[in-house]
């Protein structure tokens, strides 16, 4: 997503993501709880996440987690908020070779999570 801002700028937020306008807002709604649900999968690999998080066309059942049903593509909106912080830090170049391990300490000092 933040490649395709890149390269198309001037759209609406909703627009990179393939969502109206009324699923945008409801994917920045959950967006915590979207993020505290999936943080336990992102170690894992494989289809059913791929499915999960990334395609559209699931039923409903498919996508529940934590009680409540993701938005259809909901994996798009994830990535790009996992990696914010590594973007700003460093760059789009730098963001596309970036390791998965980058990207979460670059998150964790931008919330001010300090390790020992």
């Amino acid at each position: 997503m933040a490649t395709a801002q890149a390269v198309a700028p001037g759209f609406e937020p909703w627009e990179y993501f393939g969502y109206t306008r009324r699923q945008y807002r409801r994917i920045r709604e959950l967006d915590a709880f979207l993020r505290r649900t999936a943080a336990p999968l992102l170690d894992a690999s494989g289809l059913g996440l791929r499915l999960r998080f990334l395609s559209g066309g699931l039923a409903p059942a498919a996508r529940l987690m934590g009680g409540k049903v993701l938005p259809e593509r909901s994996g798009y909106y994830l990535g790009l908020r996992l990696v914010e912080g590594y973007l700003a830090e460093r760059g789009l170049a730098s963001t596309a070779r970036a390791s998965a391990a980058e990207f979460k300490t670059a998150e964790e000092r931008a919330l001010g999570i300090q390790s020992a």
